[in-house]
């Protein structure tokens, strides 16, 4: 193939990939209000953790607990609680931004003419 006809279709692939992104996030977002439906109607009927059977498996309903990702403000205030000096907690948390992995990746960005 030639470089205008991987450009081509690059651009054929990247517009097939916006278009079923679109149509996923559509998706989800009728997942998110039905699941919202059924929680509540869960909820008002006092039906706790129930399992209810579809016609390929079981929808199982249960609590997540997701916790809060680890930031550098709130690695920061956890270091100043336990170390209290903060001459130390700076270097310590110079240290960490300074050496953390970095990788690089060339790509590909599509922009959009306004």
């Amino acid at each position: 193939m030639t470089f205008e006809e991987n450009i081509k279709k690059w651009v054929a692939l990247d517009n097939n990939i916006k278009h079923i992104n679109e149509k996923l996030k559509e998706l989800r977002n009728n997942k998110s209000e039905l699941e919202g439906s059924i929680q509540h109607y869960l909820d008002i009927n006092n039906i706790e953790n129930p399992t209810i059977e579809i016609t390929d498996g079981k929808l199982k309903v249960g609590v997540n607990k997701i916790q809060s990702p680890l930031t550098y403000k709130y690695i920061d205030q956890c270091l100043m609680n336990t170390i209290r000096n903060e001459d130390h907690v700076g270097k310590i948390m110079t240290y960490i931004k300074d050496n953390r992995d970095v990788k690089v990746e060339k790509t590909i960005k599509r922009t959009y003419n306004k």
